[in-house]
Formats: C-alpha cells, structure tokens, sequence
C-alpha cells in the first residue's frame, strides 16, 4: 500500500514497538512527524535486521514511550472525537 493507517500500525504503537515502513510515499511523512520507527526499502531485509539489532535498550524504550504516548494522545478516538466536534461545531457556525 501506497499508505494505509491499519489497525496493526497503532497496535503496534500501543504495545511499545518499533514499527517498520515502507520509504516512500506518505509512509516518510508519517514518521517525520511523529518518529514512531524506521523507514527502509521494502525488499531490504539485510538492511532491516541490521538496522533493528544495532538498537540499544534505551533507544527501544524511548521509542516504547513515545509511541504509546502517541496512540493515547494523538490517535485515540477520544482525540479524533474532539476533532470531529470541532469540525462539526465549525460547519454550523460557518451559516
């Protein structure tokens, strides 16, 4: 996929894991802004493995905390409720 937010990229974000994606597409952008992993070519698996096991503990576990942090705060749907009504209270008021 070109990009997809799946349930398993926030899973995996919730449950303190480095995710890996693809490098292209909004995949890069994705993880500029929110830093939740690594982007490597898709066909690259020697490039990939080597990557992940030169991680140390604290660089797994700042990527543990940030992740959670991010499903909690940012792609909740508590907080893309708040959106939603922001959106919708706009809508009304634009009359």
């Amino acid at each position: 996929y070109y990009m997809a937010y799946s349930h398993p990229l926030f899973e995996s974000m919730q449950n303190g894991m480095v995710v890996v994606m693809p490098d292209f597409g909004d995949w890069l952008g994705f993880n500029e802004e929110n830093n939740v992993g690594f982007n490597f070519p898709t066909n690259d698996y020697s490039k990939i493995s080597n990557e992940i096991n030169k991680l140390t503990i604290r660089e797994l576990m700042e990527f543990a905390v940030n992740n959670i942090k991010l499903v909690n705060n940012k792609f909740s749907w508590e907080s893309e409720e708040n959106k939603l009504f922001k959106l919708y209270e706009e809508l009304i008021n634009a009359n």
